[in-house]
């Protein structure tokens, strides 16, 4: 007998008003974010090969710029706009103060224009790799050609770790609790990876390989130094 299938995602209303909150805060228009919530059972369901890889919440989105408002209309500009996730089990686990936490930090994610940050990035690293290939002087294109691997890894490590850090400090101001973002963190750790604070929390891939580039401990120590 097959076991009927738990749904892998579906809209919840719920955190609405705390985006509207954050919007005000940061003065800019009314939010149009979507909040999903998804199942781990049901992802691994159907994509065990990816049960793992997915984080416990993520967005997908940004804000786009005043200066297209005569491209785009005024009532697109200037908005964030978007789709937070978060996964079910972790929601349960949570107080509502600490999901607030986790809902702050990832509109902070669009606020800041993360997501359209790191799509962009690849690609300037594919210009800036056929420039350095139509270049005629051969001993400076090999030396390019060395440096530009290694510099894209260390931008990649440097964004991730630093809109991470910024993600949290915004977050952090949002709910107007350095307690919150701390307790928010330290109850991941405890949930996700059995109280270790020194397991990466994400990573960056260099050849197929993770290589962690922020742990818990590092979070907690920028959250705890911010005034």
């Amino acid at each position: 007998m097959v076991r009927s299938l738990e749904p892998l995602w579906r809209l919840t209303p719920a955190y609405q008003k705390s985006l509207a909150q954050f919007a005000r805060h940061d003065h800019v228009k009314g939010p149009w974010i979507a909040s999903v919530e998804f199942s781990k059972d049901g992802v691994n369901q159907v994509f065990p090969q990816y049960v793992d890889l997915i984080p416990p919440a993520f967005t997908v989105g940004g804000v786009i710029p005043s200066f297209f408002d005569s491209l785009l209309g005024n009532k697109y500009v200037n908005r964030p706009i978007g789709a937070i996730a978060m996964r079910r089990d972790i929601q349960e686990a949570f107080t509502s103060t600490e999901r607030r936490f986790i809902v702050a930090h990832e509109y902070s994610h669009i606020m800041m224009n993360h997501w359209p940050m790191a799509l962009l990035g690849p690609v300037l690293g594919d210009i800036a790799g056929s420039v350095i290939s139509g270049m005629k002087d051969d001993t400076v294109k090999s030396a390019l050609q060395v440096i530009l691997p290694l510099a894209k890894v260390l931008a990649s490590i440097r964004f991730t770790r630093q809109s991470e850090i910024d993600s949290d400090l915004h977050a952090m101001k949002l709910v107007g609790s350095k307690s919150t973002a701390e307790s928010t963190i330290r109850k991941l750790a405890r949930i996700i990876d059995d109280d270790n604070l020194d397991v990466p929390t994400h990573y960056v891939f260099v050849d197929g390989a993770a290589v962690g580039v922020l742990t818990y401990r590092d979070r907690l120590n920028q959250i705890s130094n911010a005034k």
